[in-house]
């Protein structure tokens, strides 16, 4: 069902302000659940602080990001994707 709004509430403390137009991840997992299916791929290419990245991961979809800025890449990396159930592979797991 596609609602004609969607409530904007601000991310509670445990969010990282990253970037000055962050949007909420609250509001990025309704967008997402609406026009995607669990395991599809979504592509952001301005991620900025990583919040559609975060919304992907706790929605179970696949996310690439792409950043222009080392600065908010790293922050990204860093403060906002981290989260408890990321079960993705990292270049570590294939180098001995």
């Amino acid at each position: 069902m596609i609602f004609n709004w969607i409530e904007w509430k601000r991310d509670s403390k445990d969010i990282p302000k990253i970037h000055p137009t962050q949007k909420p991840v609250n509001v990025l997992k309704q967008l997402i659940e609406i026009f995607t299916d669990e395991g599809d791929v979504v592509i952001d290419p301005c991620a900025g602080s990583g919040t559609t990245l975060r919304a992907c991961m706790e929605v179970n979809r696949n996310s690439y990001g792409f950043e222009i800025s080392k600065e908010f890449c790293k922050k990204a990396k860093e403060e906002m994707l981290i989260y408890e159930n990321d079960n993705q592979m990292k270049i570590q797991d294939f180098i001995k």
